[in-house]
């Protein structure tokens, strides 16, 4: 090797010492071996996942598929839906405006909206952060989805603000996407620029969060991750078509791990706000009854194993599913994005921290009705009982096997009116867990939509048995009396 060689091989040595730090390879291989067996066994189209510490990123990497229909691998670079962790990238700019005396978080909120219909109560910008405005929520999967298209500001704010109140603001939780409308418009009345202008201009740019964006459908994003759901019979579909216009601030971003990373940890060093503002954003909310809510400002808040808290947001977007987690005492963060919307997809960052920790991760289970819906639709029930009896018995325990996994199946095969075949797997989740009222409640169902009404009868009372004050049970067996 001549010295020039050598020079240039040292400068690239030096280079990523200091850009990422040396990690151990044995460390590395258990990052990359959960995130194998996180994929394969959950069986999801695609993760990437990362982490950091003290500003310094750890590992990224991804697994699986962004694009099935034409093979377009995961890689770092993915951009992915991040959903409601939208919602903690708003509420910091938020506070920095606050910071900067822009705005104050008790200000109330029709004060910046005096054409919009007058509502019962006031409510205030911190409200609105902390979800006890009032406002409403989605009215359904298909508001939750919608296809229409805001081409402003002010138009959604008007049709957030077209309806009343639901609850006196402060009295209840709850969750509010469609409140946080309202801060992009409050942004933009009090800084006389759009909510994306002042998003990538205050908050990304600065943070070089070069691959964050607002979800425009028709806008071109490179590495953009297509989203997916699950058929029926548990098999890949594309998720449904969806203009994120109705949710920006609350969950209309994209974003990579890498991004994610780098604003998890300017919160930590206090490059946008200071330690005074971020435990503000961090406060768990009190209601007016003296409940304590484990929500603060835009993050969702919970206390760690060792009794130390974490902050961050989850997300669950059409076809996506996300985690945020940010560990303050260590200086830790920890991202996934998975391009699928879909139940018990377990909690791949916090697994992350776990090997990071030096601490063994969970085991990743697959989910034994993935294996029991399709078997019981396209082969027979019998073949689906055995199957789970068979893993029952199995001392290497693979599958998740709890109820839900059960109720799962049996509510799917009701959904394909297979009844006989759902009664089947409910007399087997009775067998299995006779004091979950779930079994009692999922076998009632099955043999009134099957006709038989005094089967049905008979578990809605045994439900009763379980939990008294079962509304559903109630009112299913005086449906039932009425009916005879």
């Amino acid at each position: 090797m001549n010295m020039n060689l050598k020079r240039i091989f040292f400068a690239l040595l030096i280079f990523f010492s200091v850009s990422f730090p040396l990690f151990p390879q044995v460390e590395k291989e258990k990052f990359e071996n959960y995130l194998t067996e996180y994929h394969q066994n959950k069986n999801v189209p695609s993760i990437t996942g990362g982490i950091s510490e003290k500003g310094k990123i750890i590992w990224i990497n991804s697994r699986g598929m962004t694009d099935i229909e034409n093979n377009v691998k995961a890689s770092p670079s993915s951009v992915y839906r991040i959903a409601s962790i939208s919602k903690s990238i708003t509420a910091v700019a938020i506070m920095k405006l606050y910071e900067e005396k822009k705005l104050d978080i008790n200000a109330d909120v029709m004060s910046f909206f005096p054409n919009a219909p007058k509502k019962r109560w006031r409510f205030t910008i911190k409200q609105i952060l902390n979800h006890t405005s009032g406002i409403r929520n989605y009215k359904d999967e298909k508001e939750f989805d919608s296809k229409e298209n805001f081409s402003t500001t002010e138009e959604i704010i008007r049709y957030v603000l077209a309806d009343s109140l639901v609850y006196e603001p402060g009295t209840k939780y709850l969750y509010s996407t469609l409140a946080y409308n309202l801060l992009s418009g409050i942004i933009e009345k009090v800084t006389g620029i759009t909510f994306n202008d002042y998003m990538v201009n205050n908050i990304f740019q600065p943070l070089k969060m070069n691959s964050t964006y607002l979800d425009y459908y028709e806008i071109i994003i490179l590495n953009r991750a297509s989203g997916y759901v699950k058929n029926i019979d548990r098999s890949f579909a594309n998720a449904p078509l969806a203009d994120l216009t109705i949710k920006f601030p609350g969950g209309g971003f994209v974003s990579t791990v890498e991004d994610l990373l780098k604003f998890g940890n300017a919160l930590l060093t206090n490059q946008f706000i200071s330690d005074t503002s971020l435990k503000k954003l961090i406060t768990p909310t009190v209601l007016r009854s003296g409940e304590k809510i484990n929500y603060g400002l835009g993050f969702i808040l919970r206390e760690a194993a060792n009794g130390k808290m974490i902050f961050g947001h989850t997300g669950g977007g059409t076809g996506f599913t996300s985690n945020l987690l940010i560990y303050p005492n260590e200086k830790i963060v920890s991202v996934h994005l998975i391009n699928l919307r879909d139940r018990e997809l377990d909690n791949p960052a916090e697994e992350f921290v776990n090997i990071f920790q030096n601490k063994e991760p969970k085991k990743v289970l697959k989910n034994i009705s993935n294996e029991l819906i399709p078997l019981a639709l396209n082969s027979s029930i019998k073949d689906a009982i055995k199957f789970y009896k068979k893993e029952k018995l199995n001392p290497d325990i693979i599958y998740l096997m709890d109820e839900k996994e059960l109720d799962f199946t049996g509510r799917k095969l009701l959904q394909s009116n297979k009844n006989s075949e759902a009664i089947l797997i409910y007399l087997l989740m009775l067998e299995e867990f006779p004091d979950k009222v779930e079994s009692h409640i999922g076998l009632a169902d099955s043999y009134y939509i099957s006709g038989n009404k005094i089967e049905a009868l008979k578990y809605f009372r045994s439900a009763l048995q379980i939990d008294k004050n079962n509304n559903y049970a109630l009112i299913m067996i005086s449906k039932i009396k009425s009916e005879k």
